[in-house]
């Protein structure tokens, strides 16, 4: 039955799947439009105004990502599919026309600029001076060519706003190098990855290494993704999320307890203080929110796209920190959080974090003997699971107590704060 069924699969796949030809005549020009996929995370959607006008120029293997963009964003891509060695006679008329139109973000992505034509050039440097933002992503030029000629004499370096990277989970400083620059009116941002670019990939470089979070790598990347074209756009709103902290429950002041408490009965309280799942998530404002601004914040596994749950949106008039409960156990987790106006989407801000508790002992082994004669020694091999959110670090203490109860020997060894 496993063998035919694939071969049924493979047969539906030869019937429905269009030839190259055919696929390179469909997909010149196009507008994006298919059913959402489970996975994506809708960071910009719905937007504040009307959807940001993005022209999207790369060869026919790199156009997954134009899909991806208007799935998370609030944009509308025209696409102008070029042929993987570079434009043809055919692909120059539909360019040439899309580029008749006033966009407010242009994307070329992983093209040999100089096969452009020089008409074609111009036009996109016309645009951005104008005030259209540029992003090149992983293209090349040749020095002294006809596209170095244009922007290395027109255009100026500029720092791109570090918050973009921050508020993004810091993907882009891990995986892409982007250099800000100016030409006229218009911002342009150079994009190009730290390790070899396939070119089925557009914009975002696939991951250096195997990483079993493929999830949570692209989902941060098309965060930054987003962020960066509508800063291009000049679309980047007043008020904006430029902060994310999770803090743990205050820590218990030994100073305030009386002397005369039982030692276990401390124990307990500082167990159930330190280890205590409920945390605070502070979010900060940019400016102060209004009477229709709210945050919205939700909770998940690093690697799942479901949340745990989602906190009940909360109001902003007046404040620019805002501080919401978050219920959660030891372990990896992604905080996503959106800054909302009335059901429309303002900004967004992504963080990974890791949650600790106390050190928790894992293993306990005694080698050698089973019964000890005065002077003995026994080793003892103990494992302890440390904890992050201990800046101390921890002591492991050990004692050993004979038949009558008393205390014959005791040893202590002071632990780095992720244990040993």
């Amino acid at each position: 039955m496993k063998y035919t069924l694939r071969c049924i699969i493979l047969l539906v796949s030869i019937l429905f799947y269009p030839s190259h030809s055919a696929l390179a005549e469909e997909l010149t020009t196009y507008t994006p439009r298919s059913p959402l996929i489970p996975d994506t995370i809708q960071w910009g959607v719905p937007g504040e105004k009307a959807p940001m006008a993005v022209l999207y120029i790369a060869p026919q293997s790199a156009l997954s990502e134009a899909q991806a963009l208007q799935d998370r964003f609030h944009v509308e891509c025209t696409v102008v599919a070029l042929a993987n060695d570079g434009p043809q006679a055919p692909d120059l008329q539909p360019l040439t026309e899309a580029l008749k139109a006033k966009h407010q973000v242009i994307i070329v992505a992983h093209m040999a600029m100089d096969l452009l034509p020089e008409s074609v050039l111009d036009r996109i440097f016309q645009q951005v001076t104008q005030g259209t933002g540029l992003l090149l992503a992983h293209c090349t030029f040749e020095p002294g060519g006809p596209f170095d000629q244009r922007y290395t004499a027109t255009v100026q370096e500029t720092s791109l706003p570090e918050v973009l990277n921050q508020s993004t989970g810091g993907w882009q400083s891990n995986h892409l190098e982007v250099q800000g620059a100016t030409l006229g009116n218009g911002r342009v941002a150079w994009c190009t990855g730290k390790s070899t670019i396939p070119s089925s990939h557009g914009i975002i470089p696939p991951p250096q290494v195997a990483q079993p979070n493929a999830m949570e790598y692209y989902s941060h990347a098309y965060a930054y993704t987003g962020k960066l074209i509508r800063y291009l756009g000049r679309s980047t709103p007043a008020r904006t999320l430029i902060g994310l902290e999770v803090n743990r429950g205050a820590a218990l002041d030994l100073d305030e307890i009386p002397p005369w408490f039982p030692a276990e009965y401390v124990q307990v309280l500082r167990d159930s203080t330190q280890s205590a799942h409920s945390r605070t998530v502070a979010l900060t404002l940019s400016q102060p929110g209004d009477k229709n601004t709210s945050v919205k914040v939700q909770l998940r596994r690093e690697g799942f796209p479901v949340p745990l749950y989602t906190l009940e949106e909360k109001r902003t008039k007046g404040l620019t920190t805002v501080s919401l409960p978050l219920v959660a156990g030891p372990g990896f987790y992604v905080v996503d959080a959106w800054l909302m106006q009335g059901e429309l989407v303002v900004d967004w801000f992504s963080q990974s974090i890791q949650l600790g508790g106390w050190p928790v002992i894992e293993s306990l082994e005694l080698q050698g003997k089973q019964s000890l004669r005065p002077n003995d020694v026994l080793e003892m091999r103990c494992m302890v699971r440390g904890s992050s959110e201990l800046e101390g670090g921890s002591t492991l203490y050990a004692q050993a107590i004979d038949a009558y109860g008393r205390v014959v020997a005791q040893s202590f060894q002071i632990l780095p704060p992720m244990g040993g």
